[in-house]
Formats: structure tokens, sequence, C-alpha cells
């Protein structure tokens, strides 16, 4: 079966989300984040999503990467992929929102241990990239709860 997927950046990984689990994809400044204490690492801190709560994750750091933070200017802007969470949407931060791919469910290729609990598989595209296929289920396993 052949799906449509958002391809993702981040600072040690490129990534693909199935268009399937997206919402929206918006530039967010840092100033509209309100931190919450005691909140797990990756947890950004929240913002007003279409007069909704929206709690933002770092996704590099919920998977165990690099965090965004640690990327020079990165914390100024960036932008925020939406998703449909457990409970309610969840923003995904990311280095850069890429292009749109096609690709068989059929072509994605296991990957190591650690990546495994995030996704599916990996796909290596026509140009020879390799990415990351990611669940929003498995990614939003148990982090927080909205």
């Amino acid at each position: 079966m052949t799906e449509q997927f958002l391809t993702l950046s981040l600072p040690e990984q490129r990534v693909m989300l199935p268009t399937q689990q997206l919402l929206e994809v918006l530039s967010l400044s840092a100033d509209r984040l309100s931190a919450i204490p005691d909140t797990p690492p990756y947890t950004m801190g929240v913002t007003n999503w279409r007069g909704e709560v929206l709690w933002v994750l770092d996704l590099s750091a919920l998977m165990g990467l690099e965090p965004l933070y640690r990327q020079p200017g990165r914390l100024r802007k960036f932008p925020v992929v939406i998703v449909t969470g457990p409970a309610s949407p969840i923003g995904l931060a990311v280095v850069e929102v890429g292009k749109m791919v096609r690709c068989s469910t059929d072509e994605l290729r296991s990957q190591s241990p650690e990546l495994v609990k995030f996704g599916p598989g990996a796909w290596v595209s026509p140009e020879r990239q390799t990415l990351l296929a990611l669940s929003t289920d498995k990614l939003l396993d148990s982090p927080i709860k909205t």
C-alpha cells in the first residue's frame, strides 16, 4: 500500500510522518510558549492553538536524540507539526519541514532497536536519503498525559 508522508529534519535524523496523522504545520516563536514546571525534558511548553491548549514537544529529544535547544538560533522560531494525539492534538517541534513523499509501506525496512519503538521502519528515497517512518501512536504512547 502506498502512503503519503511529510518529511522532517531533526538535528541528527531525517524522519517522515504519515499525512493522515497531520493536522497543521505552523511556525512558532519561543515567546509564545509557556513553560510547565516538572514536565519531562522533551516538553517545550504549551501554547494557545485555535483557542485550546496545545502541548509542544521537542521531537528530537522525545526520540532520545540531541534536543533542539542545543541548536544555535533554533529557539527563536521553529516549525511545529501538529498531529493527532491520544486525547488531544500535540505539537512536535522540528528543525525543518521538508517535502511530501509517497512510499510503499512494503519498502519500509527494519531499523535499529532504539528507533523501532517510534515507527514501522526506514525508507531510502530515490535521492538515497534514509528517512525514519514515524507513527504518532508509537511516539506518543506514554510521553505526557494532557
